[in-house]
């Protein structure tokens, strides 16, 4: 099932499994049945996130949608909460913040890759619903942009768009898995293999570098290897309503890499 204009509440409120839940699934369900059921208020980076989704992706509705709060000090001067009182704060931007989105748009369709994914035919926020062909779960994702020539582009945020910086938050933050992930769900929905699945990444402090990264196949491996055993541990969970922590089990534990390293150095092995 595929959901065009679903407003984000409604697409979170779909019970079914995505990829930022199967990422605490491989913590332990334990840990992804608790922030199910714990109410969070975005951060201010995933509002920043969120604010920066609609400049690049939506930048006519960017442009008219934001009340820039120019005479504000800083969040928490009068002028700031009047306008939050008002219009609410999901539409109030500081200037700092107004600024900074306002460069990292500018360099984003300065991109010529970027301005082609946008010139496209496509669609943007596209919530996508199905089944998993080997458990029989609901699954679900939701598309930054796919185009109609089967192409899909998600957009990060970040500090170091560099390809060898940029491998810590594929790694850290699940990006090869949703890359993997998002391809499966769309396939399962429409039968339709994507023929490219870019991550598009914009740093967050000027001059706001960007950079494209394609996935290679060790990435996407990985990535399908690790939804695959999340996604079969939550439906285990899911039939048999027990949703455990961490095994019952002692691990022998050292200090990190580089701590132990710091000791090796000085250790003397007799000239070996």
């Amino acid at each position: 099932m595929i959901y065009e204009n679903l407003p984000a509440d409604e697409y979170f409120a779909i019970e079914a499994a995505s990829n930022s839940g199967l990422k605490l699934v491989r913590r332990s369900p334990a840990h992804f049945k608790y922030k199910e059921e714990k109410e969070k208020e975005p951060t201010p980076a995933m509002a920043m996130g969120t604010h920066l989704h609609m400049a690049l992706l939506e930048p006519e509705r960017f442009a008219t949608h934001y009340v820039v709060a120019t005479e504000a000090v800083d969040k928490r001067s009068a002028y700031y909460k009047g306008l939050v009182k008002d219009v609410g704060a999901d539409r109030v931007l500081t200037l700092t913040d107004h600024r900074k989105l306002i460069g990292m748009q500018d360099a984003a369709y300065r991109n010529k890759r970027f301005a082609a994914y946008m010139k496209a035919p496509g669609r943007n926020e596209l919530s996508v619903v199905a089944t998993d062909p080997e458990t029989g779960v609901q699954v679900k994702c939701r598309f930054d942009r796919i185009g109609d020539s089967t192409f899909a582009l998600d957009v990060k945020k970040c500090q170091d768009a560099r390809g060898v910086e940029f491998t810590k938050p594929i790694t850290n933050y699940g990006y090869y898995m949703q890359v993997a992930f998002y391809s499966d769900v769309w396939f399962w929905a429409t039968g339709e293999r994507l023929k490219e699945f870019p991550l598009f990444a914009i740093e967050e402090e000027s001059p706001h570098g960007t950079m494209f990264h394609d996935l290679d196949e060790v990435a996407l491996e990985l990535g399908r290897l690790h939804y695959r055993e999340a996604l079969n541990t939550y439906a285990r969970c899911l039939d048999t309503g027990i949703w455990p922590a961490y095994a019952d089990e002692s691990e022998v534990t050292s200090v990190t890499s580089w701590a132990a390293n710091e000791l090796l150095g000085d250790v003397d092995f007799g000239g070996v």
